[in-house]
């Protein structure tokens, strides 16, 4: 994985040769240990170098090659995939298979959460109809376009379907429905933030007053196209040039470091400590530019950065080292200390799955309710190992709920059940146990977490011990998370903490219903 994040990387600065070789290196290791997901996401990057390298013919076979893998394990990855293949067929001038590929993309991506995604998919299929002389067929997809987008507020599809809808008028001699489009995609062009949109817009917009004889207009957009096409012509060769800057750049960092090799032979340790200090120079000035790179690109989307931001520091607050450390610690006990290998090994492939649970679960905005609970079930047979099974945990459905029809955020409920083991300690408490019930009430779903622990208000009195003061951050991490989700979805997220009398914990969690067909 570090060779792909590598090649990645370099494929983004165009070091098509480094990027290469950290790519096979990566698809040599996920071949040697049946990494399925990784070598499907490999060949994606090698589909995109032969794109690069204008290498039509094997970029075609990588993506195909990583599409079946994806599709065996049913992984996201194979929408990417249909897609680089669409986009391999439409450069060949091969429409008609880029047609039944793109086709497909739309199909699988209706119905999904990301719209965005859709309607952009949407977009490329109706500029393949286009290309294929089918106007009728690309203006429907386009006006679909136009409609979806301008209901979201996405100005750069609503002028990409506009221009899309001038070109097929201007194709098909309809001049006045042409300039119609024109005129409305030129009045949203500056908040689309896609200036390099006015090349084709200027350049439908031209011919179109052309064929009305309106050619004091045509002239006019003809010196538009002109000046759009020069100024995109003119970043592109200072990219070109900054690029070039970087790459001397990177050369004299490499002739430096060459230089530190051979001074090794006198000083190695002075080497070690100067190798340290420009390995971590290179990685503050790649973070540095992503972040600011970041930060110029979602200004717009506040509220989406602090969900995600949100996100990842329940990530981190969930699956903290001492966590990890102890569970491997107890796996290693099995192993070793009590040579039960069978056992070891069933709980180290728990606890394998669960770290690919979370990874995964935590790039989405909700996951099916079964996804969270088996996710759930790992984490707290983790525990128990950790805990020589101490304490006992019951999950409740309600039977009116199918659990694969119904989505949640992701890792809603496990920070308060870690809370329920670490904080109310029932690990130590006869009889201990976390109880998680899940049922609906007219539009909300209840989560409950509940345990017979010390409480909060036994919690607070126990003597400051480092191994009982860890102060937990699920509730602050975890309001925050459900308000940044309230103001995106519009939606009501609540929860609540409260003490039971007879000893315990109780948190309520009250989600919208959300269905998964």
């Amino acid at each position: 994985r570090i060779h792909y994040n590598a090649g990645f990387v370099q494929l983004k600065f165009s070091n098509l040769e480094k990027a290469a070789f950290h790519i096979n290196e990566s698809k040599q290791v996920a071949i040697e240990v049946a990494d399925t997901f990784l070598l499907a996401n490999v060949y994606n990057l090698l589909g995109n170098v032969g794109m690069l390298t204008e290498d039509l013919d094997q970029a075609l076979a990588d993506m195909k090659t990583g599409y079946q893998l994806a599709t065996k394990i049913n992984s996201k990855t194979s929408i990417y995939l249909l897609s680089g293949i669409a986009n391999v067929y439409t450069t060949a001038q091969n429409i008609d298979s880029a047609l039944f590929y793109a086709e497909k993309v739309v199909e699988m991506k209706r119905g999904g959460l990301d719209q965005i995604s859709l309607l952009t998919s949407i977009s490329n299929l109706s500029e393949i109809y286009r290309q294929k002389e089918d106007c009728d067929k690309s203006d429907e997809l386009s006006e679909e376009v136009v409609e979806r987008a301008s209901a979201m507020g996405a100005n750069h599809l609503v002028v990409g379907g506009l221009i899309n809808l001038c070109q097929c008028a201007a194709d098909a001699g309809r001049w006045s429905r042409g300039v119609s489009f024109a005129r409305q995609a030129e009045e949203l062009l500056p908040e689309a933030f896609e200036q390099d949109m006015s090349v084709d817009l200027h350049e439908c917009a031209m011919r179109c007053y052309e064929g009305l004889g309106d050619y004091k207009s045509a002239f006019y957009h003809q010196r538009e196209h002109k000046s759009s096409y020069d100024s995109i012509f003119s970043r592109k060769s200072i990219a070109a040039i900054d690029e070039l800057k970087v790459k001397h750049r990177t050369e004299l960092k490499e002739q430096e470091i060459l230089n530190l090799q051979q001074q090794a032979e006198v000083d190695q340790a002075r080497f070690q400590q100067w190798t340290i200090f420009l390995i971590g120079l290179i990685l503050i000035a790649l973070l540095a530019g992503w972040a600011v790179y970041l930060n110029l690109r979602k200004r717009q989307l506040a509220a989406e950065k602090t969900k995600a931001e949100t996100e990842q520091r329940l990530l981190r607050a969930q699956m903290n080292p001492h966590f990890i450390f102890n569970a491997i610690s107890s796996i290693q006990n099995y192993l070793f200390d009590r040579q039960d290998l069978k056992l070891g090994l069933t709980y180290l492939s728990k606890f394998g799955e669960l770290m690919r649970q979370i990874l995964e679960n935590s790039r989405e905005v909700y996951i099916t309710l079964d996804e969270e609970i088996e996710s759930l079930e790992n984490y707290l047979e983790i525990q128990q190992l950790r805990y020589n099974n101490s304490f006992g945990y019951e999950i409740i459905i309600d039977q009116t709920i199918n659990p694969s029809e119904l989505m949640v955020p992701p890792l809603i409920a496990q920070p308060f059940v870690e809370n329920a083991i670490e904080h109310g300690m029932i690990y130590r408490i006869e009889n201990g146990k976390v109880k998680i019930k899940i049922n609906t009430d007219t539009d909300k779903i209840k989560l409950s977490v509940e345990d017979n622990g010390v409480g909060i208000k036994e919690l607070e009195v126990i003597p400051k011990n480092p191994e009982y003061t860890k102060k937990s951050l699920a509730t602050r991490i975890t309001r925050e998370r459900l308000e940044a989700m309230s103001r995106i979805s519009r939606q009501k997220f609540n929860f609540a903490i409260e003490s039971i009398q007879s000893g315990g914990t109780l948190v309520t969690l009250d989600l919208p219903i959300i269905s998964a067909v």
